[in-house]
Formats: C-alpha cells, sequence, structure tokens
C-alpha cells in the first residue's frame, strides 16, 4: 500500500502561504481604517442602514444565521453581524458573509458609497441574470472583493476594472465563469492579491501581458484556467513584487526553458503541476534564490518529460519541491547532490515520486537536517540504506517502497525518532529487524511487505504502540505471532500474510477494537479460532485467514458485532455444517471458504443475504443439495466458484453480470443459463 501525504502537506503549505497572504493584506486594510476612522462602536447612517436591509431583503436562505441580528428595529446596524463601520463617520466600511447564503447579491449596495471590504465568498448569491453583477464595478472605494466559490456564469464583467483602488480581488471557482478580455486588470494599479482559478481563460491569448501591467501584484492564482501558453516573451518585466504563482493544471505542452516567469527573481511559491511543461528546466532557476517550493509534478498527463540537470544548491530558501511523475530519467546521486547545500539548510519536503531515477543512494551527502519528508517511490533506485538517512532527524515521512533497494536496514535507521510514516515495500530488502527500531515510537505507519525480511518479531517491536498500519507481508518471517501485537490497540490494519509464522492466533487479539483489516493467510498458523478472537472487533471489513491449519468454531447462535465486506477462510476447518454466522454479513463483496469441510447444503438465506457478493468460491466441500433457484438475483455477481461438491438437480438462471462460473465435478444436470 502506498499513500502520499505529501500531497496533501503541499496543499496544507500553499493554502498556509495563501492564508498568511491574506492575513497580512486584511490586517493592513484594517489598520488603514483604525487609523482613519477609529475602533467599531459608531451609530450608522440610516440611509446605509435601510440598503443592508434591503440586501437582506434579496436573500432567501440563511442557513447559518448570519442575518438574524439584522432587523428593522435591530439598533445599530454597525453592530450586526459581518458589518464594520468607521467610529468617526458611521459609513460602513465592511461586510464580511462568507457562508452559503442563498439570493440575489441587491443593487442597494451602491448606496454603501464608503465601502472597502466586501466578501461574499461561498454563498449562492449572484445577479438577477445569473452573472456576476456590474455593479460591483462602481463600488469605488472597494480594496478587499471576494466573490470565490459563487456559482455565478457568463462572462467576468470588464466593470471590474473601475474598482481603481483594488488591493485584493478572489474569483477563483465561480462557475462556469469565462473571459476573453483581461485588459480591464491594467486600471486596478494597486492590485496584490489576484486569483482568477477555475475560470476559462482559454480565449485570452495575451493573459500575460495583462498581468504583467500589475507592478504592484504580489499573489497571483490562475489554477485550472484553460490557459494554453505561457511562453508569450515580456520583453520588459513590471511584475518585480510577485511571490505566489499558481500555473497548475493548465495544458501548456512546451518547453518549460520557455517560460516567461524564470525572470522573477523575488518569487517564493511556483507551482506548474499537471502543465505538460517538458524539458530541461533552464539555468535561471538555479539564480531564484527567493524560491520556497516548486512543484513541477505532473498527475496522470502522459506525454513528454521534465529534465532536471540545473543545480539547485544556491536555493538555500528551498523549503518544498516536488517533481513527481514527471522526470525523463535522472541519477538519484546527482539529484540529491545538486540540492541547496546552506548552512542551515531549510529543505522540509523532498517528493521525487514515480519517475525514472535510477542509480544508487550516494554513502555521503550533505546533510538535510531540517527534512521533514522524502518520497521516492517508484523509481530504479538500488544500493544499500545509506548510514547518513539516520542523519535525517526531523524525518516524518520516509517512503522509499517500489525501488531495488537491498541490503539490510540499518541500526542508524532507529534515530528517525520523528517518524510517523515509514515505507520500505517492494524491494529487495533482507536480514532482520534491527532492535533498533524500538526507538521509533512515534510511528503510525510502517510497511515493509514485498521483502525478503527473515527471522523472528522482535520483542523490541512491542514499543510500537502508536501503530495504526502494519504490513510485513510477503518475507520470510518466522516464529510466532506475538502476544504484543494485540497491544496495538491503535492498530486498523494488520497484514502479516505470505510469511512463515507459526503457533496460534493469540486470543487477545480482540483488543484491537480499531481493527478494520486483519489478514494472516499462507502462514503456518495452527490452533482454533473462537468468537472470543473476535468478540470486540466492532470495526472488522476485512479478514483473511486462508492456508493455515486453523479451526473456525464460531457458535452457530452467535451474531458478531461486525459486518465484513471481504472473508477469507479458504482451507481453514469450518464445517461440516455451513457456518451460520455468516447470515449476518448482508455487504459482503469477496467470500472464500472453499476446501473448508463444509458437509451441508446451502441454507436457505444463501442469496438473500450475499446479495451485494462480487466473488464467492465455496469449492472443494461436500457441499450437497440442489442450487438455489433465486440466485439470479445477485445481480452484482461476477466471480463464482462452486467446483469439487455434491451438487445436484439442474443448474438455475444465472446473475447476467457473471464473468466467471465453475460448476465442475458437481452432479449437476440441464443445459448451461
Amino acid at each position: 500500500m502506498h499513500l502520499s501525504p505529501p500531497n496533501l502537506s503541499l496543499l496544507i503549505a500553499a493554502a498556509t502561504w495563501r492564508c498568511f497572504l491574506l492575513i497580512m493584506i486584511t490586517n493592513a486594510l484594517q489598520q488603514q481604517h483604525q487609523a482613519a476612522h477609529g475602533i467599531v462602536g459608531a451609530t450608522c447612517i440610516p440611509q446605509e442602514r435601510n440598503a443592508l436591509l434591503a440586501f437582506k431583503r434579496g436573500i432567501t436562505s440563511d442557513p447559518e444565521g448570519l442575518l438574524v441580528s439584522w432587523q428593522e428595529g435591530g439598533g445599530d446596524c454597525c453592530r450586526w453581524n459581518g458589518v464594520l463601520c468607521s467610529n468617526h463617520t458611521g459609513h460602513v466600511l465592511e461586510i464580511q458573509l462568507g457562508s452559503r447564503m442563498v439570493g440575489q447579491i441587491s443593487h442597494s449596495l451602491l448606496s454603501l458609497e464608503h465601502l472597502e471590504h466586501l466578501d461574499l465568498s461561498g454563498s449562492c448569491l449572484n445577479g438577477s441574470d445569473g452573472h456576476i453583477p456590474n455593479f460591483l464595478g462602481s463600488l469605488k472605494n472597494l480594496k478587499y472583493l471576494d466573490l470565490n466559490s459563487i456559482p455565478f456564469s457568463g462572462r467576468v464583467p470588464s466593470h471590474l476594472g473601475n474598482l481603481s483602488n483594488l488591493q485584493y480581488l478572489d474569483l477563483s471557482f465561480t462557475g462556469f465563469t469565462h473571459s476573453t478580455d483581461l485588459s480591464w486588470l491594467a486600471n486596478l494599479q494597486y492590485l496584490e492579491y489576484l486569483n482568477l482559478s477555475g475560470i476559462n481563460l482559454s480565449a485570452v491569448v495575451d493573459w500575460p501581458y495583462a498581468v504583467n501591467m500589475i507592478s504592484s501584484l504580489r499573489v497571483l492564482e490562475l489554477y485550472m484556467c484553460s490557459l494554453t501558453s505561457a511562453n508569450q516573451p515580456l520583453h520588459h518585466l513590471n511584475l518585480t513584487n510577485l511571490e505566489n504563482l499558481d500555473l497548475a493544471s493548465n495544458y501548456f505542452n512546451h518547453s518549460i526553458a520557455s517560460c516567461w516567469f524564470w525572470n522573477i527573481t523575488r518569487l517564493k511559491h511556483l507551482e506548474l503541476q499537471s502543465t505538460s511543461l517538458h524539458g530541461p528546466f533552464p539555468n535561471k532557476l538555479g539564480d531564484m534564490t527567493s524560491l520556497q517550493t516548486l512543484d513541477a509534478s505532473n498527475y496522470g498527463i502522459i506525454g513528454p518529460k521534465l529534465i532536471m540537470k540545473t543545480s539547485l544548491r544556491n536555493l538555500c530558501n528551498l523549503e518544498t519541491l516536488y517533481i513527481q511523475y514527471n522526470l525523463l530519467y535522472g541519477d538519484i546521486a546527482e539529484l540529491l547532490g545538486s540540492l541547496p547545500q546552506c548552512s542551515p539548510n531549510r529543505l522540509r519536503e523532498l517528493a521525487l515520486e514515480e519517475n525514472n531515477i535510477s542509480g544508487v543512494l550516494p554513502g555521503e551527502m550533505w546533510p538535510l537536517t531540517s527534512l521533514e519528508s522524502l518520497d521516492l517511490y517508484g523509481n530504479n533506485i538500488g544500493g544499500t540504506l545509506p548510514n547518513w538517512m539516520g542523519q535525517l532527524t526531523s524525518l516524518v515521512f520516509l517512503d522509499l517502497g517500489r525501488n531495488n533497494i537491498s541490503g539490510v536496514i540499518p541500526a542508524s535507521m532507529g534515530q528517525l525518532t520523528s517518524l510517523r510514516y515509514l515505507e520500505l515495500s517492494s524491494n529487495n530488502i533482507s536480514g532482520v529487524l534491527p532492535n533498533q527500531m524500538e526507538k521509533l515510537t512515534s510511528l503510525s505507519y510502517l510497511s515493509l511487505t514485498g521483502n525478503s525480511i527473515s527471522g523472528v518479531l522482535p520483542n523490541s517491536m512491542a514499543k510500537l504502540t502508536g501503530l495504526g498500519y502494519l504490513d510485513l507481508s510477503h518475507n520470510n518471517i518466522t516464529g510466532p505471532l506475538p502476544s504484543f501485537v494485540c497491544h496495538f490497540t491503535s492498530l486498523s490494519n494488520l497484514d502479516l500474510s505470505y510469511n512463515q509464522l507459526t503457533g496460534h492466533v493469540p486470543d487477545n487479539i480482540a483488543m484491537l477494537s480499531r481493527m478494520s483489516n486483519l489478514n494472516l493467510k499462507h502462514n503456518r498458523l495452527n490452533g482454533t479460532i473462537t468468537e472470543k478472537h473476535l468478540a470486540t472487533l466492532n470495526r472488522l471489513q476485512s479478514i483473511d485467514l486462508s492456508y493455515n491449519s486453523l479451526k473456525i468454531d464460531i457458535s452457530s447462535t452467535w451474531q458478531p458485532p461486525f459486518t465484513l465486506n471481504q472473508a477469507g477462510f479458504a482451507s481453514c476447518q469450518m464445517g461440516p455444517a455451513f457456518p451460520s454466522w455468516l447470515k449476518w454479513m448482508v455487504d459482503i463483496s469477496y467470500l472464500d471458504i472453499s476446501n473448508a469441510g463444509i458437509n451441508d447444503c446451502l441454507p436457505d438465506w444463501f442469496c438473500s443475504t450475499f446479495s451485494q457478493a462480487e466473488s464467492l468460491n465455496i469449492s472443494n466441500n461436500q457441499i450437497h443439495g440442489q442450487l438455489p433457484t433465486n440466485m439470479e438475483n445477485m445481480s452484482l455477481l461476477e466471480y463464482l466458484f462452486i467446483g469439487s461438491n455434491k451438487l445436484t438437480g439442474q443448474v438455475p438462471q444465472m446473475p447476467k453480470n457473471l464473468r466467471t462460473l465453475d460448476l465442475s465435478t458437481n452432479f449437476l444436470s440441464g443445459p448451461l443459463p
């Protein structure tokens, strides 16, 4: 199993940066308000009070009750929720009503001639024609306008170019809006934040020239705008204050080196994911010393890839570097050697997942003392795990899965005491688990599946009590299933399948009350599983004990506290009676009770209970009697294995979605359906 928390971390980091800028800009506006107007508290002006009430009359739904205080006899409107007034003049300066309100944006706002801040984001408000109202362009004193996530339609009005005092404009994800002309942006000479993400700008070929006219701009977000190119030549660059540029999810499909933005040396955040930019990064990237975030990943897009030969050694402010699914080739030693070599080193997140990176991990490298997340999953990296990896003591996330790494897990890995996520699956790692892993007490996720790890599970693992996910499947682990595993009370996934574990399954496995997936198939376990093992596993959704020497001895009257989606008991001893407790598994999609010693008829609840099943295997038993006549009602069933039983009678009509049907070695008659 592979997860990608760095993707989540990137979204969080980007959101944090945007929020930080928003707060700075908002605080600056509020400081201006307070300096000019003092603290809120004046009695509002009657004309403006009436304008607010007229606005409220246009609201047809207010599920959060934001306008409850807006009443005809509700006193001073400057004290109404979402309203800020000047202490000196009583004029309304700010309306902040971002919520789920439904209705229309009233023309009455034009009476608020001193309005500086308008936030209606996240609502279902619009103009009378469903468009962004043109009259908003007449609110000449506006400095802040946020209409993001309002389901408008139609063209973005050029009238917004009349808001010459505007500092903050967010029109992102405003429904099905589009624009064919952005020349009106040239009038917004004080604009610092511009977000047009989600607006269709495919017809605006000259968009870089339009935004280049705003020299004050610090944040430009044009995510998913259907832009077709970013290689227009800007002979005179005015965007010298730009710090954040987001062009992600636009289909540029040209050389990354030809883009116009590489000369913006103050850039701190550059997001280019899923843009189909390709070819070598320009050398100018190495001169962008203010850069903190670079994401040039290419999720789910097939096409030409990037080449990273540029040295990033001087990018001492770089904190996040993501180039996932997007490198044509690369040598891991060269790539790691090109990273910032600064003291202190600020790089916190490095994700080079699913590229064609080869070579071996270097024996030495510049200490990345601030690195918190390292993702090299899905490459062709070989060699052994170097000792310097134990020096990355700030690591929280480490994913080296699906590579060609060999050798043993070094004892130095025990120094990664902050580690929460460790993925080393699908490599060639051998040897025993080192005792030093007991120091990784912060671990919540550990996957070593698909290696050649041998020996017993060491008692030192007993200290990893915070584990929520443990996958050691497909190894050569021997010895008993230790009882300390049953003290991992946060565990939701335990997969020890395809090993050589012996002995009994401890009774106290029932202590794992958060368990949703338990897989112990293909081991050498023996003994008896009773309801005592399962009695408190209330969250269990999947269990597989197949291909062990286990006896499943559960009372026919027992009602489990869980409802399974998947269950495997192949080659376990479940019979001779058909296990009655399975009648409660009405959500089952996969069931394998083949070769389980069942010598019984199919119960009358078989088709109704397993109506959601997609795969059923009851072969290699001694099941007799006739098949149910209503099997065609099992409409989701695709795979049905009933072979090698003692069934008799006619073959009934089968489900239409069935792909595989095995009825062999029975005593059935009649034509196949």
